[in-house]
């Protein structure tokens, strides 16, 4: 390496020479040793709006060995999952007192040493899934009294220290699912803890589950207790350890042979108020008799338990007089619903994913109280006729069938329904009288079906409607007055590759529509009157072969969107180098504008005046575009600019910042340009910088980057991310 230097006066020839010495051997550093280049290198953090946000950082995916240690101080959460890590130190997290989410799942972690944790004093919660963790010793969570939340699934842990949960009085869910638990006796620390709520230890080495091999002298405050996927011979719990248990998950417990469920004393089961069941393991009769005594049993779940329906089994649960939520998914029994005539106390119903092709009618007949009702995921080739009868109805679940038709009588008798899902379905047609009953109806999503018309359904009826999405759908033509009659609505999708035409006039009569998502042709007739409410509006382009730019006139459309604050334009498909002519009046008549997002809009750099009108902008984004030759003059009506995104820009240099005046500039995204070297001087015209994501840019490492090096590591303010 040849340095060309001009020489100083000798006076001060002996600093120069340490300046340019400590210069090079910067760029020899950082040229031979990558892992010492940037900061952040092995994470990133998401930025928020929110200047005071906390920050979260994600770690994951890196193939660490170690925990890094250029983690943020102020770091609220900290996600490492999937990485390489083995062992977990004293010294690893040792300055991240505010430290609340640690995620360590996924990784190879078979040793902790001892006040690993003593320094995180506020976390709360702690996931450490899938490890190689054998053993909790004593002091291993020495440090953690505000923990709440501990996952240890999918570990080999097989034994548990008397005093491994000693240091933890705030814990109140424990998962050790999938690990080698033998006795009853290895959880006993566990139950001792002051305010346990929930234990989950699904898919142990349980063959007993017995509380009188425990030896407690007192009683838990657990509430809700998992023991799935155990292979247990006999399964006996007591009010004396679990006063409180309301919520029992047994599902796929037991040995082929069977499951002996002994129940000493009766006032266990009468205080569950939540039962979960799994393939027919337990004996018919024995079941019969733990159903029959359950007096508080609100929701019952019986899934694969086709076996035990077959015999009869939903006879007695009808007779359950509390249950008013029962869960039959999994279950494929033909004619399942026939089965549940009896079944008048319901509230609630959940029959998805049983391979069914129609309800049995009259079997919802009697249920005057069900509010909810899920059947998706089924073989339904229609609304069932059943439905009519749901006076009570208030949430109904058809998605995920095959259902090609509504009906004008389909829906007649639900007039409380507030919630309807008919999302990907077949259905290819509305008509006018559809919906014409459904007065309370707030939410409907008909997205992914096949409709090429709305036939009028949306023009007289659904007048309290605020959800509406219709999109991925095949209507070409959105017409005037399509959506006159849904006065209430605030969001509506309209997003789809098949929309040709868009008439004048087409959003007429949805005055507090507040959020739009549509698709628009490139020649588009319909001009936004009306919509005055509108705050959120998002517009896809889809160009096709025959590309035509978009006439001038046409974004006179948008001319009287006066309320909007978040404003997105995304061009699908491949423009060929045709500019398109954006006039910069086009914003003029947003005010209130805040948000601009373009995405595959721009060949060139937009019009120096394009923001003239849009003072209180504090977020502008314009990817997939080329700004090689942007103007600071862009920014100049904009100095409330907080968040700038310019990824995929073809940028090769960032001197425009220096021009740009943006002062109250928060967070920088210029991922996937063309940036090779970056003048650490520039970020002096950026004094509230505090996020730069520079990911998958060229960068030179060699003696030009030193100083803009130099920088990321010494500079406390700014977070560089993916600058590597």
């Amino acid at each position: 390496m040849v340095l060309k230097i001009n020489m100083p006066a000798m006076g001060s020839l002996s600093l120069y020479l340490m300046q340019r010495l400590f210069v090079l051997l910067l760029c020899v550093l950082f040229h031979f040793n990558n892992s010492l280049s940037y900061s952040l290198k092995n994470c990133t953090i998401d930025y928020s709006e929110d200047a005071l946000a906390a920050v979260f950082l994600d770690c994951s995916n890196r193939k660490l060995v170690s925990i890094p240690d250029d983690i943020p101080r102020d770091a609220i959460s900290v996600t490492l999952l999937n990485n390489l890590l083995k062992q977990i130190s004293r010294e690893d997290f040792g300055n991240l007192s505010k430290l609340k989410i640690l995620l360590l799942d996924e990784n190879q972690i078979a040793q902790v040493d001892d006040g690993s944790f003593i320094h995180l004093v506020a976390l709360t919660e702690l996931y450490m899934s899938s490890n190689k963790l054998t053993n909790l010793s004593g002091n291993l969570f020495q440090g953690l009294s505000n923990l709440t939340m501990l996952d240890l699934s999918s570990n080999n842990i097989q034994f548990i220290h008397t005093s491994a949960f000693q240091f933890l009085p705030s814990l109140q869910t424990v998962m050790l699912d999938l690990n080698n638990l033998r006795q009853v006796t290895d959880i006993q620390p566990i139950l001792q803890l002051p305010h346990l709520q929930t234990l989950s230890v699904r898919r142990n080495l349980f063959l007993l589950f017995q509380t009188e091999d425990l030896l407690l002298n007192m009683s838990s405050g657990l509430k809700v207790l998992d023991v799935s996927d155990n292979k247990f011979e006999r399964f006996s719990i007591t009010t004396k350890i679990f006063p409180h248990l309301e919520i029992l998950d047994l599902s796929h417990c037991g040995q082929d042979s069977g499951l002996k469920w002994d129940i000493p004393d009766k006032t266990i089961v009468r205080n569950i108020t939540q039962l979960y069941l799994g393939f027919p393991l337990i004996p018919f009769d024995e079941l019969r008799k733990v159903l029959q005594s359950l007096e508080s049993l609100r929701h019952l779940r019986l899934s694969y338990m086709e076996k035990w329906i077959h015999k009869g089994l939903l006879a007695t649960v009808c007779k359950i007089p509390t249950l008013k939520r029962l869960d039959l998914f999994y279950n494929h029994v033909a004619n399942l619903s026939a089965k549940l005539v009896t079944c008048s106390q319901l509230s609630e119903l959940d029959l998805s994913v049983t391979h069914m092709t129609e309800l049995s009618k009259g079997s919802l007949r009697l249920m005057k109280h069900l509010r909810n009702l899920k059947a998706d995921t089924n073989l339904l080739t229609k609304v069932p006729d059943d439905i009519r009868s749901l006076s009570s109805l208030e949430i109904l679940n058809l998605r995920d069938n095959v259902i090609s038709e509504l009906g004008c009588e389909d829906f007649l008798n639900t007039t409380r329904l507030t919630e309807l899902y008919l999302t990907t379905n077949h259905i290819a047609k509305l008509d006018r009288c559809v919906f014409e009953h459904l007065n309370n109806l707030k939410v409907l999503d008909m997205s992914e079906n096949l409709l090429w018309t709305f036939g009028g359904a949306f023009k007289i009826s659904l007048q309290k409607l605020e959800f509406l999405d219709l999109s991925k759908n095949f209507v070409s033509i959105l017409e005037k007055g399509d959506f006159q009659g849904l006065g209430s609505l605030k969001y509506l999708n309209l997003v789809s590759d098949h929309i040709g035409r868009v008439t004048r006039k087409t959003f007429n009569g949805l005055n507090n529509l507040g959020t739009l998502n549509v698709s628009l042709p490139l020649e588009f007739e319909n001009n936004f009157r009306g919509l005055n409410q509108l705050e959120n509006l998002t517009v896809h382009f889809n160009i096709d072969g025959s590309f035509k730019s978009p006439h001038p006139n046409n974004y006179k459309a948008f001319y009287h969107l006066k309320s909007l604050k978040i404003f997105k334009i995304i061009f699908k498909g491949n423009h060929f180098g045709f500019p398109f002519h954006v006039p910069t009046a086009m914003l003029q008549a947003m005010k209130h504008l805040e948000d601009f997002t373009a995405e595959n809009l721009y060949i060139s750099a937009p019009d120096p005046y394009t923001f003239q009108f849009n003072p209180l902008l504090k977020s502008l984004t314009i990817r997939q575009s080329d700004l090689s030759d942007l103007d600071p003059e862009l920014f100049q009506p904009i100095p409330n600019l907080q968040a700038l995104d310019f990824s995929e820009s073809k940028l090769m240099s960032l001197d425009f910042l220096v021009q740009a005046n943006l002062s109250a500039l928060r967070c920088l995204k210029l991922r996937e340009n063309e940036l090779t070297v970056i003048n650490e001087t520039l970020f002096q015209s950026l004094p509230a910088l505090t996020y730069l994501d520079l990911d998958n840019n060229p960068f030179t490492c060699d003696c030009s980057n030193a100083g803009f090096i130099q920088w990321v590591k010494s500079n406390n303010q700014t977070l560089v991310v993916n600058a590597h």
